[in-house]
């Protein structure tokens, strides 16, 4: 051992000098802190900061109101779904919710996101009375053009693609609070809901909305991941990486990916790429 304070010949000023530490090159085709948090990365622009309001909102034990950005969110889950399958059938789609580590708000947010994404899809098929489309159908719409950057030409297109999106998502059993353990409580939900990620039993295709925690954030893989809304503020910054399951390759997707996190999140992941850019 050597004296970390003192100079030495060998070693210099640190135990650990770059010189004998070598960071490997990343690959060309995946995209990671660069990418997504440095001030030329080129997917910078599809992360978002939440409202601080927002953070503290979902952020409770047991959250009551689901805010408007997460509304956004899952309108882009949607809207990115209609979209690949305007290029191939089968194709595993899913949204990353994590904003605890408790069950209760994982299960809080399970449902009201169950009840606004069945709200959301009757209504966008509706038509009013006077023969003209439904708030919710314009506000589809302006979201795949200004933010996905669909045509107005190819209206009628899309539309026909979100209604097969609709369609053919469960909101009852693809809505998922994704924990560690079953819940056996003797006041469980009548309806069975899969508290797992089984990929590898829909061959064709997993369309999923996940909420959950730690076991959500490290432990599984998150197939298809392209919407994430992400708030939980670890004190653990430094282990922040593990937990962005956004990062990866996309290939051609890349342009839809979707990111959602708090100020402080953004902060610690600038940090992070400063830190890994010197």
């Amino acid at each position: 051992l050597t004296d970390p304070w003192e100079m030495s010949p060998e070693l210099g000023l640190s135990l650990y000098p770059r010189d004998f530490i070598l960071t490997l090159p990343q690959p060309s085709e995946h995209n990671g802190t660069t990418e997504f948090f440095s001030d030329f990365g080129y997917l910078r622009h599809q992360v978002s900061q939440l409202p601080r309001l927002d953070v503290e909102m979902v952020n409770q034990l047991e959250p009551d109101v689901i805010p408007l950005s997460l509304q956004q969110a899952i309108i882009d889950f949607i809207i990115t779904g209609a979209i690949k399958l305007g290029e191939k059938s089968q194709f595993h789609h899913s949204m990353l919710v994590h904003c605890s580590n408790r069950r209760l708000n994982h299960d809080n947010l399970e449902l009201m996101i169950r009840h606004f994404g069945m709200g959301l899809a009757r209504d966008y098929r509706r038509i009013n009375m006077d023969m003209s489309r439904t708030n919710e159908y314009m506000q589809m719409k302006a979201r795949w053009e200004d933010e996905f950057e669909v045509s107005p030409e190819d209206e009628i297109h899309m539309d026909r693609l979100v209604k097969r999106f609709i369609r053919g998502f469960d909101w009852q059993s693809n809505v998922r609070s994704i924990n560690s353990s079953e819940d056996d409580a003797d006041d469980a939900p009548l309806y069975d809901v899969p508290n797992k990620l089984d990929y590898d039993d829909h061959p064709d295709g997993l369309w999923v909305i996940a909420v959950g925690g730690q076991i959500l954030s490290r432990g599984l893989t998150v197939e298809g991941l392209i919407v994430s809304y992400f708030t939980r503020e670890s004190a653990l910054y430094d282990s922040l990486t593990q937990m962005a399951r956004w990062y990866g390759y996309h290939g051609d997707l890349h342009s839809l990916i979707r990111v959602n996190i708090s100020d402080q999140i953004l902060r610690w992941f600038r940090w992070i790429h400063q830190v890994e850019a010197t």
